[in-house]
């Protein structure tokens, strides 16, 4: 998946105003939607055009009117495709957005699974506590049930198999009993 940059409002044109910037000379509303080439000719047109009306003496006004209507028409299509090209962005953009927050999601689904090296850390240190007085075995069995709760709330990261095999040693320690396993079992598989 690519990363989403991130659009500049700044590049959001308006119609009207591409249309306006037109109306007061044929090429500026092309600059102003970065149809730069276009622009450059046609803000040469309409220099050379306004010339030859000034030569005239506004006789060639017949020519320059509709030159000065067809820019204004010409630079609405223009900016209607700037602005549509825009709103694609914009939709491709939130979508990345999207895709990324949902990977982001399983990313810390598969973070906060229960690996069984974790497991069995957590339920040796437990064991360790009760073993040097710390805490009592109702604590311990308390701990170790929320530990199997983890389990059964957040999933294992890894073969289901591969995490019951690794309880054989706190089963046959007896940090672990039948019921214990049994509940872990019925949680994964």
């Amino acid at each position: 998946m690519q990363t989403a940059q991130k659009l500049d409002d700044s590049r959001e044109k308006s119609v009207g105003l591409a249309i306006f910037l037109n109306f007061l000379l044929v090429g500026l509303g092309n600059l102003y939607v970065e149809d730069t080439q276009n622009g450059i000719i046609f803000l040469a047109v309409s220099c050379v055009v306004g010339f030859i009306v000034f030569l005239s003496g506004g006789v060639f006004l017949i020519v320059a009117i509709p030159y000065w209507i067809w820019g204004m028409y010409q630079v609405n299509t223009v900016a209607t495709k700037y602005q549509t090209h825009f709103a694609t962005l914009r939709e491709q953009e939130a979508q990345n957005a999207a895709e990324q927050e949902t990977a982001d999601k399983k990313r810390k689904l598969l973070e906060a699974k229960i690996s069984s090296d974790n497991f069995l850390t957590e339920l040796k240190k437990f064991k360790q506590l009760q073993e040097a007085d710390i805490i009592s075995a109702e604590e311990f069995g308390q701990k170790k049930q929320a530990l199997i709760a983890s389990v059964q709330i957040k999933g294992i990261q890894g073969a289901p198999e591969d995490f019951l095999a690794a309880l054989i040693l706190p089963l046959q320690g007896g940090s672990l009993s039948q019921e214990d396993v049994r509940a872990i079992k019925s949680a994964i598989l």
